[in-house]
Parts: C-alpha cells; structure tokens; sequence
C-alpha cells in the first residue's frame, strides 16, 4: 500500500510540474505574439462587458513588448562588432605579416646569406676561377697542340711553292703564311689579290676547324676570358688560337680552289669574326688585334667587291641588263662593306698605310672620289718611307674633280720623292705612269690642252709640261 501509494503520488508531482512549465511558457510568449492574431476576433459576450479592464490590459502588454524590442535592439547593437573598413583590414593583415615567426626567420636567413656573400665573395670566385682552371688547363695544352698543328699543315707541300715569290714576295711556306697574306700582298699592289690553289686534304683541314672551334668555345667558357688582367698562358693561348682563326679566314678569303672562280667568302667571315671576338690584346704585333682581323675581313669583302665591279663592267659572259645590273649592286654593297669595315679597323688602332690604300680605291670605285684623295693622302704621310705611289693616286682623284692646282702639287710631291730616292724596286715612276693614255687617263685634261687645266700650277708653281717632260 505504502509503495503504491508513492509512486501514485510521484506521477501526480511529475505531472504538476508539467502543467506549471507549460503555463509558464505560455504566460511568457504572449506578450510577443503579433497583435493580428487577436484583431480580427469579435468579442464574446463575457469581452464586451469587461472592455474596459482589457484595454488596459492591453495597452500595458503593448508597452511591455516595445520596450522588449528595444532593450533587444540594444543588445543586439552591443554584441554586433562595427563594420571593418578595407584600410583597417590590409592594416590588420599587414600586422599579421609582420608578427608572423616564419617571416622573420626567413628574413634572418637571407640577412646571413648577404652578410656571408659579402665577406667571403672574393675567396668563393676565386675557388671557383681556381676549379675551373684546373679544367681550363688542359684545354689550353689542346689549343696549343691544335694549333701547331694548323702551323705545319701544308709544311713541304708543293702547293705552296706553287704562288711563292710572284704572290707575296716572300713564300708561302705554310698554313700560317697566310696570317700576313692580305698585309703584305696589298701593300704591294691591287691586282690579283686572289690566288688559286688545290689543297688535297681537305678533310684534314675540317678536322682541324673543328678542333681549333672546341678549343675556342672552351677559352671563351674560361672565368679569365672576361677578366682584365688574365694569366700569361691564357694569353698566349687566346693569341694563338687568334693567329689560328685569321689564318684560316685568309685562306677561305682569298684562296680559290679547285679553279673555281669564287672565294668562299662565308667561311671567310665566319672564321674572321670569332677571331674578333676573342677580344686579343693589343701586343707588340699587329696581326694580334681585332684591328686587323677588320682589316682582313674588310679587305676581302672590297676586293671581292671590286673584281664584281669589273665583271659587271666588262660583262664577258654577256649577262643580260637584270643579271648584270644584279652583279652591280652586289659588287657594290660588298665594296661599302669592305669601307665599313676598314673604318672600323682604324678606330681600333690598326693604322697602317696598305689599309689607307685599300679603303681609297674602294672608295674611288663607289664615286667617293674625295674622300678617296684623302685617304690615299693619309696612306701616303703613313708610309715610311712616304710612298709616291700613294701621292700619285691622289693627284688622279683631284684631277678626276678638276681641282688641277692640288691635283698637281700631289704629283709633284710623287716625281720629287722619285727623283730623290730614284724608282722603286716595284718600278714604278709616276712620270712614266701620268703620259700613258690608259695608266694616266685623268690627267687627259692637260694633254688635251684643257684651258684650265694647262694653266693649274702646283704649289712650287710648276706646270704639268714641267712636271712631266
């Protein structure tokens, strides 16, 4: 009896507390529901005749709920963080950057790195210099085998006794000979500068090209070949390697084999142009700068350009007018090549009077007559001793632009260096040269009688008669 009488009385309890949570929810949601729920409704009996205290009723539940509202408003206000501007917000990530560990580590690192540079820059280039010449060395003992080798080819060779004295004056005893070919052989004269010649072993000679271009790639690879002041083997080897390269692009340039009637004048250029590249020093020799090998490179685009000249001028293979004209303008860019190139060869310190004389007759060729007579001029003072040859040629550009009086004085200079120092072993003497018709076709205004040309007089007032009895 006892226990049922407890457990009756526990559910009876439980379910009180029920009804009171209920009710107080109830009680308390009502404030908050909308009004419309109730406005619409018609009032029962028992509403109409208490109106009045329900209106009171609810007007205080009306307030009661507004000021809910507000006081919720508020709230919400308080709790609710302003809204971040985008200045504010970089400004925050900026901050986080900045407090960030990992960016200031990496910052030190670096900061170390810097500072370690800095001080031991010298020794780590000089490790690395060191480790590369240690393998350098070795190339340079191949550049200097490879080209003695180059230097005795052709050594005992019956081709190069074949053009000896009557090409260069003095023989062409092997490939290096030609090193100096374009020096010498145009110092001496214009004509025939190129030379015919059957080289046999030609695979040889291509096997060697190819091992003088390993060599110079690996020199040009080399931390010295940018240095000011290298070290004296790697000069020898970069002057050897140069002498190598200038060679084979005289050979290439002035060399026609097999009879043909072309040079190859792309190897010519190639061969030439790694050779300035090489940036040689300027030694005690001429043949050791990029000076000359301009002067090589722009005398074998001139005399090539020349002899297109002649070709279009002559026209023996009875060209038509397009071919020929064709020929012309060919003739004609490889001459103001060769001009170029020859100015730039005197910038770099390669003054010497055959490069004067080339550039002079390039010029007279192409029209530039007046700046020919200058430069002949220049050849001329350079020369030692002064070369009447040079003397004569200007006096044929001045009377080529009718300035008889200055063409005169240019031949007197040439008869009186004649007259004092006699003929030459070349055998020429200007008196002989300006009576020929063909050899002194510009002075033909004093043979003819030209009015003005007859009365010209030179600088010590000599006529052209008295001149050239």
């Amino acid at each position: 009896m006892t226990n049922r009488a407890s457990a009756h009385g526990n559910r009876a309890l439980i379910g009180a507390a029920r009804l009171l949570i209920w009710l107080f929810l109830v009680l308390s949601a009502a404030p908050f529901l909308p009004a419309q729920l109730y406005a619409d409704r018609p009032p029962t009996a028992a509403a109409s005749a208490s109106a009045e205290p329900s209106d009171n009723s609810a007007a205080s539940a009306a307030t009661l709920q507004d000021q809910l509202r507000a006081t919720l408003r508020s709230l919400s206000a308080a709790l609710t963080p302003p809204a971040e501007s985008e200045r504010d917000y970089r400004r925050k990530r900026f901050d986080d950057l900045f407090s960030s560990p990992a960016l200031w580590i990496t910052a030190i690192i670096f900061l170390l790195l810097v500072v370690f540079w800095i001080i031991y820059r010298k020794e780590l280039r000089d490790l690395v210099g060191n480790l590369q010449t240690l393998k350098i060395g070795e190339y340079l003992e191949l550049a200097r085998v490879t080209v003695e080798e180059m230097r005795s080819f052709g050594e005992d060779d019956p081709e190069f006794e074949n053009p000896a004295h009557q090409v260069v004056g003095a023989p062409l005893e092997n490939f290096f000979s030609f090193l100096r070919y374009p020096e010498i052989k145009l110092a001496d004269s214009l004509e025939s500068p190129f030379i015919a010649m059957n080289w046999p072993p030609l695979p040889l000679l291509r096997n060697l090209e190819a091992a003088l271009s390993i060599q110079v790639d690996r020199l040009k690879a080399s931390p010295h070949f940018r240095e000011d002041h290298p070290p004296n083997d790697f000069n020898e080897a970069r002057k050897r390697l140069f002498r190598a390269l200038v060679s084979l692009g005289n050979y290439y340039g002035f060399v026609k084999r097999d009879g043909t009637e072309r040079i190859d004048l792309e190897s010519a250029q190639y061969f030439l142009r790694r050779a300035i590249a090489l940036r040689p020093e300027a030694g005690e020799k001429v043949q050791l700068t990029v000076g000359y090998a301009q002067f090589c490179l722009g005398a074998i685009n001139g005399m090539l350009g020349i002899e297109l000249l002649e070709q279009a001028q002559q026209n023996p293979q009875n060209l038509a007018a397009p071919a020929l004209a064709a020929l012309r303008g060919r003739g004609q860019d490889l001459a103001l090549a060769g001009i170029d190139l020859l100015e730039r060869a005197s910038t770099n310190g390669y003054r010497v009077p055959s490069q004067y004389h080339v550039k002079a007759y390039l010029l007279y060729c192409v029209g530039r007559i007046e700046d020919a007579a200058e430069a002949w001029l220049e050849a001329a003072t350079l020369a030692r001793p002064p070369s009447a040859k040079m003397y004569y040629n200007r006096a044929c550009a001045l009377a080529r632009l009718a300035r008889y009086a200055d063409s005169l004085t240019a031949l007197e200079q040439a008869v009186e260096l004649v007259r004092t120092r006699g003929v030459g072993a070349d055998g020429f003497d200007p008196r002989t040269a300006a009576r020929d018709p063909l050899e002194g076709a510009e002075f033909e205004p004093f043979r003819a009688g030209d009015a003005n040309a007859v009365n010209a007089r030179s600088a010590h007032n000599r006529s052209f008669a008295e001149l050239i009895p």
